[in-house]
């Protein structure tokens, strides 16, 4: 075949070096972040505020309200992931949401 070495060529043997080494990298940053990362203490009923980064066209953002809220949390839908109770509140696009996105509400 054209551009693929036999097993032998020096691109070849470059390309999985690179290829390994990368591999390694993805590995020690995923074992670094699990490390350093806390367990959250959003449970189901809870109080929570949404971080909602994308603003309406023509709103400065750094002026804009990311946090909103509060809503509660209805029911865990795996591991990470939650579904908030929005009803009435005037959001409709973001009833389950990551845990990362959200903040517990101080009572």
């Amino acid at each position: 075949m054209i551009g693929i070495p036999d097993g032998g060529g020096i691109g070849y043997s470059v390309r999985e070096q690179v290829n390994q080494r990368l591999r390694e990298a993805i590995s020690d940053r995923s074992e670094l972040h699990n490390q350093e990362i806390r367990p959250h203490q959003i449970e189901v009923g809870s109080r929570v505020r949404l971080y909602l980064d994308r603003v309406k066209e023509g709103y400065a953002k750094k002026l804009a309200h990311l946090w909103h809220g509060p809503f509660r949390i209805v029911e865990k839908v795996g591991e990470h992931a939650v579904k908030l109770k929005i009803a009435g509140s005037g959001y409709h696009d973001f009833p389950v949401v990551h845990v990362t996105k959200l903040k517990l509400v101080k009572e």
